[in-house]
C-alpha cells in the first residue's frame, strides 16, 4: 500500500497513490467504493480536512476531481503525471492549498 500522511503545517491531509484503476467503481467517477471508504477512515481517524487519491494521468483522466463527503470531508482525486513528476507535485500542492481556502467543492458523495 501506497499511503502516506502528511502533517506540514498541522493540517493532516491523505495521500493514497493508486498505479491502476480496478475493481468495482463507483458511479461515473472510475473511483473504486473500497477506496472511498479507507479513504474517509483515515481522513476521521486523523482529524483531516481533505483526503487525496492519486492516479495516474491518462487520456480519460486529466483533470482533477473534487469531492466533498456527506459530512464535508473533501476528497480531491488527481491525475498525476509520471513524465513530468516536479511539475505533478506543484500542481497538486497548489490545488491542495486551493481547496483548503475554498469551503466549496463542487460535487457531494453521498
Amino acid at each position: 500500500m501506497n499511503d502516506e500522511i502528511s502533517l506540514q503545517r498541522k493540517i493532516p491531509t491523505i495521500f493514497d497513490s493508486k498505479t491502476v484503476v480496478e475493481g468495482k467503481r463507483a458511479e461515473k467517477f472510475n473511483i473504486s467504493q473500497q477506496d472511498l471508504y479507507q479513504l474517509y477512515t483515515y481522513g476521521k481517524s486523523y482529524d483531516c480536512q481533505v483526503v487525496v487519491l492519486i492516479y495516474p494521468r491518462s487520456k480519460d483522466f486529466t483533470t482533477t476531481l473534487h469531492f466533498r463527503f456527506f459530512d464535508d470531508l473533501k476528497l480531491v482525486c488527481y491525475p498525476f503525471c509520471v513524465e513530468t513528476p516536479e511539475q505533478s507535485v506543484e500542481e497538486l500542492v497548489s490545488q491542495l492549498s486551493s481547496t483548503l481556502q475554498n469551503s466549496n467543492a463542487p460535487s457531494h458523495l453521498a
